[in-house]
């Protein structure tokens, strides 16, 4: 259930709706409810409008790429609805459900590692970094998406788990992988954004 009601159109602002409008016209898409739910807030559904017309639209990562992105990173915001559109995003570029499956396990892995690596720091004691980590790491492994996009992807879940060197560590391998920083810091854009929509989602959308 939904903390605040969503706002109708009618009771929105002009600037609000020609948001939206001009999301279907860029898109040529139904708008999803997790825009509409930002009618409530002019400034709110302009920006998010524009972060996605320039997130999606421009930069060097293909699309389906960051459609990847965008719908790991929802859900490791846990917005299924804002994951949902993502999800439909990259199936419009040809990524099937098998490929959304191993970016699931990837999130789920690196969430994870997140966890036992961020306790490692949060602990402040040494003799924990010299312990194996005994978890195993088969998606980041053999990962049918390619490690460019798996680290990428890494880079994303890894920041909003808030890992520090998790996040470090996935970068140079990123980098080695055959992205450049401007590819990586794209990625991390993408992640900030869909991570702040998956928090407004959450409590509109419901």
């Amino acid at each position: 259930m939904s903390v605040l009601p969503v706002v109708a159109p009618d009771a929105a602002s002009e600037r609000a709706n020609k948001a939206v409008e001009r999301f279907q016209s860029k898109m040529g898409e139904e708008v999803p409810s997790f825009l509409t739910a930002m009618l409530g807030s002019e400034s709110m559904i302009h920006d998010t409008y524009m972060n996605l017309d320039t997130l999606l639209n421009k930069g060097k990562l293909a699309l389906d790429a960051k459609a990847l992105m965008g719908f790991a990173a929802a859900t490791t915001a846990r917005s299924q609805e804002v994951a949902r559109w993502f999800a439909d995003l990259a199936r419009k570029q040809g990524r099937t459900d098998a490929d959304l499956h191993e970016v699931l396990a990837v999130v789920a892995t690196c969430t994870s590692y997140n966890q036992l690596y961020k306790f490692r720091y949060l602990s402040q004691d040494a003799s924990f970094e010299q312990m194996r980590p005994g978890l195993r790491a088969t998606p980041f492994i053999n990962s049918t998406l390619g490690k460019d996009i798996v680290e990428l992807l890494c880079v994303g879940v890894s920041t909003i788990n808030g890992c520090q060197s998790c996040v470090s560590g996935h970068v140079q391998a990123a980098i080695q992988a055959g992205m450049s920083r401007e590819m990586v810091e794209e990625a991390v854009r993408i992640t900030a954004a869909v991570a702040g929509i998956s928090a407004w989602s959450a409590n509109t959308v419901g």
